[in-house]
């Protein structure tokens, strides 16, 4: 009876992760969805270059709270989306805005896989697991 009581047990569990797991990865898309949303303005279902450093310059302005070109560690604390990780990598733990452009455009060029200067939601949502380990 025990055995049974057992294995009833782990079996709840097991349910339980999975049911978990895909919880998870129905979030990061949808935040995955969302992200690409807030970029593509035009709403034509892909973002160009020029849409998401557009959407870029804004997120900086936004976090950088002493209006100086710079993010530093403190403003980096509110990027939750994580755009700026990458271009803060020189191990000063700053960004300034050149840095951050020059890393949009190198992943921008990555995400466009086949190359017509757009990114839609396939490359968009095949980028960002790959890049940010999700």
């Amino acid at each position: 009876m025990i055995e049974l009581y057992k294995k009833g047990i782990l079996f709840l569990v097991l349910i339980l992760l999975v049911c978990a797991n895909a919880f998870c990865q129905q979030t990061n898309e949808v935040v995955i969805d969302e992200g690409f949303r807030s970029m593509d303005t035009d709403n034509s279902r892909d973002v160009t270059r020029q849409e998401m450093q557009a959407y870029q310059q804004k997120r900086f302005s936004e976090l950088d709270q002493k209006k100086n070109g710079v993010l530093d560690a403190e403003e980096l604390k509110g990027d939750n989306g994580k755009i700026f990780e990458k271009a803060s990598r020189n191990n000063s733990g700053t960004v300034t805005r050149a840095q951050a452009q020059r890393q949009l455009n190198k992943d921008f060029d990555e995400m466009d896989s086949n190359q017509d200067s757009r990114v839609d939601t396939r490359e968009y949502r095949e980028y960002l697991p790959q890049e940010f380990g999700q």
